[in-house]
């Protein structure tokens, strides 16, 4: 209807019209963005990956208001319009998506800020393709004023996300990206450096210095967006304390990803919807992202998902309707994992290719370091080495090169237990007994004689039966519980204990496998135990598939050990 014949009509039969018209039915919209090609600081390899993944499953399910951004149009301009273009369109009860993956940062305020802010208070961006930042001085070259400005701040999406609650949509906030933390463990020598999505920390814009800082008197007040946003469901890709490396998705694929923005896709899909009712709550997100985000990363990332209310109203809200909103979205099963390990060899003869044990795997020499999977520092004489992996870690610190075939298959047990528990498994961590009595969680590098705990949360139900057994680096089979008779043969819903443990020989990288289940797990139970000390992870792997149950929950925990 044009805008003429609006204002011909009368009041009184525009209230007709408005009287007799269907309600609109609630739509989905999504802008998605993914950056790698950053023009001045350091390239990412997995961010465009991501945009494309959920872009890709959107289009599948119908979902035709969707504004894809790559590098090429990662500008502010771009992002903000298309966003903001967006949220115009909503309407009550719509489903909002706005993902970003790329690059972010903390600033920190300097003499010019909003009028709530203090000065050295931090805050939150994003940063876009050209961006540009300042230098030890907090000055930028004349030439880059228009590159220093592109980035988005925190409060900005802030103030779109609140027009979204006040419209009444749904909105889910993915950022993949991280704005500081740190390391949970250091990469050793020998691996190849890896990407992490967050540049290095840059000093604040000296006084007019800022080309965005017109922009501060205008900005809203920081406000807590758990109480006003309470129909937000943010997902991030970091806590304050870890950093968001790039990995390869799906496990032991040759491309990078975010492990944030993998599982949302996968969400999407209907991954999360445990019960099958058709509709997903932030439960179930939060219950299948964090366990999946943590073993896909090795325990290097832990998500910050948001609102962190443990009320059942706030998590048991219902985020997507996947019959209404994604034309009935169905989860993809688990499939078996890419089974091509590559091992590069440092300063050494490249490996031989071979089929492995199980004669249904392939280990191949890879071109590089950046190619490879696992990659072999020899040590003198060339027999022994250091084995360590694409994201850094050490796998062991002394290994015979003719054991590179059974690490291998370690690597395919570790990659098949990812998929096989994608969407069932549960929270585990390791907590620091050298951090006080009750011990704080920690996924550091432990040294010799130290002791750390395994703990493992069950969601609330009833008591379930379980399995723990250990992976060394060589694919060691090492059971560890119950032993009938002496353990606890049930854990029951909440934190629970599982193992208190000194760190000793041999040092590298252990992997705790946790199976629980409504049903007693004698058999597996017993095929585990006939695995104990024979370096079988796939056999065990094998039976855990063999065993597969709806109510199995399948969690693995990394220990990474060094000698003091």
């Amino acid at each position: 209807m044009s805008k003429t014949l609006l204002t011909l009509l009368g009041s009184s039969v525009l209230a007709g019209l408005v009287g007799l018209a269907e309600p609109a039915a609630a739509a989905t919209r999504a802008v998605v963005v993914g950056i790698d090609g950053y023009t001045n600081i350091r390239r990412l390899n997995g961010a465009e990956n991501d945009a494309k993944d959920i872009a890709a499953v959107l289009r599948k399910h119908g979902v035709s208001d969707l504004r894809v951004i790559l590098s090429n149009e990662a500008t502010r301009d771009q992002v903000l319009g298309a966003l903001d273009a967006m949220v115009d369109r909503a309407q009550k009860d719509d489903l909002v998506i706005f993902s970003i993956a790329g690059h972010g940062n903390s600033e920190v305020w300097g003499t010019e800020r909003p009028k709530d802010a203090k000065q050295g208070d931090k805050y939150e961006v994003f940063l876009l393709r050209d961006f540009f930042q300042p230098d030890f001085e907090g000055r930028i070259p004349a030439n880059k004023r228009k590159e220093a400005g592109e980035r988005i701040l925190g409060r900005e999406f802030q103030a779109r996300l609140l027009k979204l609650e006040q419209k009444g949509a749904r909105a889910v906030f993915v950022a993949d990206t991280c704005h500081g933390g740190g390391l949970t463990r250091q990469v050793v020598a020998g691996a190849p450096e890896p990407t992490y999505r967050a540049s290095p920390p840059y000093p604040s814009h000296a006084a007019g210095e800022d080309p965005l800082s017109f922009l501060y008197p205008g900005l809203p007040p920081e406000f807590d967006h758990l109480k006003m946003l309470p129909s937000l469901t943010f997902l991030a890709a970091v806590d304050r304390n870890t950093k968001a490396p790039e990995v390869r998705l799906p496990a032991g694929a040759s491309t990078y990803r975010g492990a944030l923005s993998f599982a949302f896709a996968r969400i999407l899909e209907g991954a999360a919807d445990t019960n099958r009712d058709g509709d997903v709550t932030r439960e179930e997100i939060f219950q299948y992202i964090k366990p999946f985000v943590r073993q896909a990363t090795e325990s290097k990332q832990t998500p910050e998902l948001q609102p962190s209310d443990q009320a059942p109203e706030v998590r048991g809200k219902t985020v997507i309707r996947l019959a209404a909103d994604l034309g009935g979205a169905e989860a993809t099963r688990p499939q078996t994992a890419n089974r091509v390990v590559r091992i590069f060899v440092d300063g050494g003869a490249p490996i031989a290719p071979s089929r492995g044990r199980t004669g249904d795997l392939d280990i191949t020499p890879a071109r590089d370091k950046s190619d490879s999977d696992l990659v072999f520092v020899p040590g003198p004489g060339g027999r022994n080495g250091r084995v360590v992996t694409s994201t850094g870690d050490a796998l062991s610190y002394d290994a015979p090169a003719t054991d590179l075939p059974a690490i291998a298959e370690r690597e395919i047990a570790r990659r098949e237990l990812l998929e096989i528990g994608r969407g069932r498994s549960i929270e585990m961590r390791l907590l620091d007994k050298k951090a006080g009595a009750a011990g704080a969680a920690s996924d550091r590098t432990y040294k010799s004689g130290e002791t750390v705990e395994v703990e493992a949360t069950l969601p609330p139900g009833g008591s379930k039966h379980y399995l723990l057994f250990n992976i060394g680096f060589d694919g060691t089979v090492q059971f560890l519980y119950p032993i009938v008779g002496k353990d606890r043969m049930q854990l029951p819903p909440g934190p629970s204990t599982l193992a208190n443990m000194d760190v000793q020989r041999p040092y590298g990288a252990d992997m705790m496998v946790l199976i629980t289940s409504d049903k007693p797990l004698t058999g597996l139970i017993g095929t585990i135990k006939a695995l104990d000390g024979e370096r079988l992870a796939l056999d065990a792997v094998s039976a855990i598939r063999k065993s597969l149950t709806e109510d199995m929950t399948i969690s693995t925990q990394s220990l990474f050990t060094v000698q003091q």
